[in-house]
């Protein structure tokens, strides 16, 4: 991972190493708890509306965690079906994590599960806001059955 800082011109420091110490400890305890050896991992600075219609991910779990910026907004499970209905409107009913909070969530991939299960989740809008969001995001691979 360092080389791929030092190509982006990131230069090393302290701040660095502990950055990406905290990627690599959240990744390699998903992957303990998800019982896997295999993670499908992204870091992304985001400055536009990147998924921001409300859906549900068909991956069996997914960890994401928002560095800076604003949080992922999701809902209660109560309240999917009547977010879901219209996927481009801002729900008064969600939530956001905050920058450093982790997320845990259960797609519709999940083992056993129905395609309509899983949180509902969206990226918060900030085109042409100048917000940056960086956001690692860490998933278990879709099988053909769905399961990693």
């Amino acid at each position: 991972m360092d080389a791929r800082f030092d190509a982006e011109g990131i230069p090393g420091s302290s701040a660095r190493d502990a950055f990406v110490a905290d990627l690599a400890a959240l990744v390699s305890h998903f992957a303990t708890l998800a019982q896997t050896r295999t993670v499908r991992m992204r870091l992304d600075a985001i400055t536009g509306d990147a998924c921001r219609r409300w859906h549900r991910d068909c991956v069996p779990l997914r960890l994401i965690c928002t560095y800076l910026g604003p949080g992922t907004q999701w809902v209660p499970p109560g309240l999917s079906a009547v977010v879901l209905a219209r996927p481009d409107d801002d729900a008064s009913e969600a939530m956001a994590f905050d920058a450093g909070e982790v997320a845990l969530f259960k797609g519709c991939g999940w083992g056993g599960e129905a395609h309509d299960s899983g949180i509902v989740h969206r990226s918060p809008r900030i085109a042409g806001s100048g917000l940056t969001r960086l956001v690692l995001d860490a998933a278990l691979p879709v099988t053909p059955r769905g399961r990693a």
